[in-house]
């Protein structure tokens, strides 16, 4: 294999006073609980163990770096999701752990397009406005064959609040493209790394933090960040977004019915929410918010049922929710917007099946994400 020193691994430095603080508190023997945040690559896609993904390898710097601290570890990676999904559920996967540092990514999840600028940025707020003012470092992953991600939208967010951010599009990407490296080495289909792959991610990642914990052995103290941070970039409607499930939420429901079953860990896909097969089954919620987004299952199981969305009655501007998955790696987590940046006020979002039936798996409907701005 080909060896790459990342000696910078930064496209963006940014304010890296947070990462510092944590560090300091490690070389004290403080514990620290770090988390990432991302898609499939974070899940752990296509690596042959737990203990040769890019989240292990980091963890394990940590580890190494601050032998006296106990480092508790989160991966809250969820295969197939993008920002507007992370965004709603960072509390539940993430926050609620208490986190002294995090790594999201959602580069090659997320689309080049104004809507996932604003779910980003709705993301990287809320983070840092979290009641324990985690640190944060982003990580742009991308397709190893053709370079392509979603930095044309997140880098100026990364910028904007200055948060330090490691790119795969700048530093393996570029390698490939002079032949140096050939993507197959490092990806089996040109997205999701094998074992070499996530080994670059993480050298990447730990290049970044070994530039920082330099200075910290040096002598630099200077901790205190600021909690303010700048006006949005976007409309910033998805900063304060909740998954209503069956935990948490009463609907009206015909022919559908609750799973009671919670998910079996962080990576699932399935738990707490509602199925139903038949056609003309209905789900009916009234919540208070601005945009609304469905999150429901795509299967590979065929036939599954298709249903429609509709927002305060209008079925003249339903939204179709397919629930056959045309790719066959697995079933996907699908989350699709039925209303945007509407006025602030209670809204009663239908999903009614229009076309199911007995041989057909359940159309499994995972949440209602209810947004809106601060």
């Amino acid at each position: 294999m080909t060896y790459i020193d990342f000696k910078n691994g930064f496209i963006h430095r940014g304010d890296t006073r947070r990462i510092k603080k944590v560090m300091a508190r490690a070389l004290k023997g403080e514990p620290l609980t770090i988390a990432f945040l991302g898609g499939s690559i974070t899940q752990g896609s296509l690596a042959s163990t737990d203990k040769n993904t890019y989240v292990y390898k980091v963890y394990e710097w940590w580890h190494s770096t601050f032998p006296d601290a106990t480092i508790t570890c989160i991966n809250a990676g969820v295969g197939g999701t993008g920002s507007d999904n992370a965004v709603a559920r960072a509390d539940e996967h993430v926050l609620r752990h208490h986190p002294d540092f995090v790594l999201a990514e959602f580069c090659v999840n997320d689309c080049p397009e104004d809507y996932y600028k604003e779910t980003f940025e709705g993301l990287v707020r809320h983070i840092l406005r979290s009641a324990d003012r985690p640190a944060l470092m982003l990580l742009n992953n991308a397709h190893y064959d053709d370079s392509h991600n979603a930095e044309s939208v997140h880098l100026p967010i990364e910028r904007h609040y200055d948060v330090p951010t490691v790119s795969l599009r700048h530093s393996v990407c570029p390698l490939i493209e002079n032949g140096t490296l050939k993507y197959t080495e490092v990806s089996p289909d040109g997205l999701h790394p094998n074992d070499y792959g996530h080994t670059l991610v993480a050298e990447l990642i730990a290049a970044a933090l070994e530039e920082i914990y330099e200075t910290v052995t040096a002598g630099d103290i200077r901790y205190k960040a600021t909690d303010r941070l700048p006006e949005p970039l976007t409309p910033n409607g998805f900063e304060h977004s909740v998954r209503l499930n069956g935990r948490n939420c009463s609907p009206t429901l015909e022919g559908f019915v609750r799973d009671m079953n919670p998910p079996e860990c962080l990576h699932s896909i399935r738990g707490n929410g509602f199925l139903a097969t038949e056609p003309d089954s209905f789900f009916e919620l009234e919540t208070e918010c601005e945009s609304l987004l469905v999150q429901y299952i795509k299967s590979v199981k065929k036939p599954a049922p298709i249903a429609i969305a509709t927002v305060d009655g209008d079925t003249e501007h339903g939204t179709v929710l397919d629930a056959n998955f045309t790719e066959d790696w697995g079933d996907c987590l699908c989350t699709v917007p039925v209303l945007l940046h509407g006025d602030l006020r209670k809204r009663k979002i239908k999903i009614t099946i229009t076309e199911g039936g007995t041989d057909c798996v359940p159309f499994y409907l995972v949440s209602v994400i209810a947004a809106k701005r601060p």
